[in-house]
């Protein structure tokens, strides 16, 4: 993989691409290339469940309720003071 191709996969869907590499982390790159789709598919379900469970799942919701409370541009310095970039990290 070539780093535009990891770069798009992140910024197109950084939850995915999360889960994936959780998976290559905690079962090591030995393991994931030995490893068939269904065992693959059942690691990054429980992944999944854990992520979605009710309370993680109601926290969410709390989450982005509050966000849509915030005016713009403190959600935006907020993010940007807790090093979290939404969009291109490169531009200042």
């Amino acid at each position: 993989m070539n780093f535009e191709t990891f770069d798009r996969l992140h910024k197109s869907d950084p939850l995915l691409f999360s889960l994936a590499m959780e998976v290559f982390l905690d079962k090591g790159r030995v393991a994931v290339q030995e490893s068939g789709r269904e065992e693959l598919t059942i690691a990054i379900l429980q992944k999944m469940t854990v992520l979605l469970m009710e309370k993680n799942l109601q926290t969410a919701i709390h989450t982005a309720e509050a966000f849509a409370g915030m005016d713009t541009g403190t959600l935006l310095d907020y993010a940007r003071r807790s090093g979290y970039f939404i969009g291109d990290a490169s531009v200042n």
